[in-house]
């Protein structure tokens, strides 16, 4: 089996994957906004969050947005640069995501498998990520390699024109990391949403 149809299969399984974990009944609600709420869950060693809200635009200006340079350095709260090692002809990526590290916590990066599906029918898009291992991108020492269990965001059109959003995350950071980092997963998400919608509203696509 080639690399392509190798990392195919698992994007497809991450789809899977993301679907059972929205379902999934052990999250518990961790914050709460007005049109936000994010939850957390306990998962052998993980930081899990998942988020449900709702934020301006269309799915496709969603996606549009949050790929921005802009988004990522003033509003993506953990990655800091994105980098593109190859692309597939499936909407499908193999991407490097480095974090942002700080005095107590170390940068982290991740190397995953980005894949992107659009449904026809209602306009629904989704977004999975998930770890693998490529010799194209090996380890880097100023950085401790990650695991992304997974990173999934479906981003479903309402009749006003707005985007219904769910995100859920799974990731081991690895090495020493504080606990206070750790119990921070899914708190303060409608604080994020609401800079996220406030970041978007400064962009236009007219």
């Amino acid at each position: 089996m080639c690399i392509r149809d190798r990392y195919y299969n698992y994007a497809l399984s991450l789809h899977k994957t993301f679907e059972d974990l929205i379902n999934d009944s052990r999250w518990k609600q961790s914050d709460k906004g007005k049109e936000w709420t994010g939850y957390s869950m306990g998962y052998e060693g993980y930081i899990c969050s998942k988020s449900v809200g709702r934020l301006p635009g269309t799915p496709i200006e969603m996606l549009a947005y949050t790929s921005t340079s802009k988004y990522i350095s003033d509003y993506n709260e953990i990655i800091k640069e994105i980098l593109i090692i190859d692309q597939y002809p499936v909407n499908m990526k193999l991407m490097r995501m480095m974090g942002k590290g700080s005095t107590f916590v170390s940068a982290r990066d991740f190397l995953v498998i980005n894949h992107i599906t659009l449904n026809g029918a209602n306009g629904t898009i989704e977004s999975v990520n998930g770890s693998v291992e490529d010799p194209r991108c090996p380890v880097d020492k100023k950085y401790v390699r990650a695991h992304m269990k997974i990173m999934g965001t479906r981003l479903i059109p309402t009749a006003a024109g707005e985007t219904d959003v769910i995100t859920i995350s799974m990731a081991d950071p690895k090495g020493s990391i504080p606990n206070m980092f750790k119990t921070s997963a899914g708190k303060q998400q409608s604080t994020r949403a609401n800079l996220i919608a406030k970041g978007f509203r400064t962009v236009s696509y007219t």
